[in-house]
């Protein structure tokens, strides 16, 4: 991360587990500590914000390419977009219900992606990796094919839905920087939060 009045410095924060029993803070410490703290400035937003904006779609903001145009698709819990380009952007809200504590249920979005990366006959790779924004938990899939198409999908939840937003695009008619659209999807917001998240999260 950087700091406002030293905007050429990157600083790394790094934390070492020791598994040692007694005095090992042990892999929960560790993720406690990592998941719960504040900087001031990590990466400016004005490359985001000059090739995308923000829309919102029931309790969850999130990115849109600003030549995306929205198209018809025929569920209300879904919402498309397209761009010129070719580039497809898919946000889908599902209620889902928590009894009892409410937990992050990435495991089982990483179990489902998976699964389906593997019906894919071209599926050349794929990946996931966890990222907290804002204080969220998420999990951003990336998938890559034999024909150079790509798909990457951010999934996160609050108490009450789970927000699904799905970007596919051609590594070779596409413009965009492949990196950027990691940025555009995985910088979402949950409008209210309540207390989704506050006190023990069951993340891993």
């Amino acid at each position: 991360f950087a700091l406002n009045n030293e905007p050429d410095t990157q600083y790394v924060l790094t934390l070492m587990v020791r598994e040692d029993g007694e005095r090992g803070i042990g892999k929960r410490g560790i993720e406690d500590i990592i998941a719960n703290y504040i900087v001031p400035n990590i990466t400016s937003l004005e490359r985001l914000n000059k090739d995308s904006h923000f829309e919102s779609f029931h309790n969850y903001n999130y990115r849109v390419l600003n030549d995306a145009v929205e198209e018809a698709s025929g569920n209300e819990h879904i919402k498309i977009y397209k761009d010129p380009t070719g580039i497809s952007q898919m946000i889908e809200v599902y209620p889902v219900e928590h009894k009892g504590e409410i937990w992050a249920n990435l495991v089982d979005i990483v179990t489902i992606s998976e699964a389906q990366l593997k019906t894919r006959k071209n599926m050349r790779s794929g990946s996931h990796t966890y990222i907290w924004n804002d204080g969220v938990p998420g999990v951003l899939t990336v998938f890559g094919y034999e024909d150079g198409t790509g798909e990457l999908r951010f999934s996160t939840q609050d108490a009450h839905n789970l927000y699904i937003h799905t970007i596919n695009y051609n590594r070779a008619t596409n413009d965009y920087n492949i990196g950027l659209l990691h940025s555009i999807i995985s910088d979402a917001k949950i409008a209210n939060l309540g207390d989704t998240y506050k006190g023990e999260v069951d993340l891993l």
